[in-house]
């Protein structure tokens, strides 16, 4: 499942794409305080070291080499997380509607729609935590890399806007400045 907990590039999205952007302000994702919170449910800390709770990073050692599958408590923290989870999902649904373009929202439900199927399979015991693990890291560095080209076209794309206004801007300065009858000054 997806957990948003160090907002790097998705605030380097919302900077990119705001209205604020260009002034500096990047607003907050109200998930954001949702995901950090998971971090110390106490019925949650059976799995912290197994899975990450409330953070996007890599993987660590221990959960690269860890081959069990989760056990029946295990299976219900599984549960729990996927519920809160999905709760906090909810909460910064609007903001990312109005802070985030079309292609980005796109990119970032097909994260989730992946992380949620590996959360399914962990749950079931079809697939270990090493493998959740790796599966997940995978499927996050896909979705930072096509972000990260969605925010450069996008940010290329603004760019060439205003270099475009500024040049209608310069144009029209430029006629509003030559004489009227279109004789030059050497008559």
């Amino acid at each position: 499942m997806i957990t948003i907990g160090r907002y790097f590039l998705l605030t380097l999205l919302a900077f990119s794409f705001s209205a604020n952007g260009l002034s500096g302000q990047v607003p907050q994702d109200p998930s954001a305080a949702c995901f950090k919170a998971l971090q110390s449910k106490p019925e949650l800390q059976i799995l912290k070291g197994k899975v990450d709770i409330g953070a996007i990073r890599s993987p660590t050692q221990e959960m690269l080499a860890n081959t069990n599958k989760p056990t029946q408590v295990e299976m219900e923290a599984i549960s729990t997380l996927t519920g809160e989870l999905e709760e906090c999902l909810r909460q910064g649904e609007e903001w990312r509607e109005k802070n985030w373009p079309p292609a980005a929202i796109s990119l970032f439900e097909q994260y989730v729609v992946l992380a949620r199927s590996l959360m399914t399979d962990l749950y079931e015991g079809k697939i270990t935590y090493s493998n959740f693990a790796k599966n997940k890291a995978s499927s996050l560095a896909k979705f930072k890399a096509d972000l990260s080209e969605v925010a450069h076209r996008l940010i290329a794309e603004r760019k060439a806007q205003e270099a475009q206004q500024t040049s209608r801007g310069s144009a029209a300065s430029a006629r509003s400045i030559a004489p009227e009858d279109g004789k030059g000054d050497d008559e």
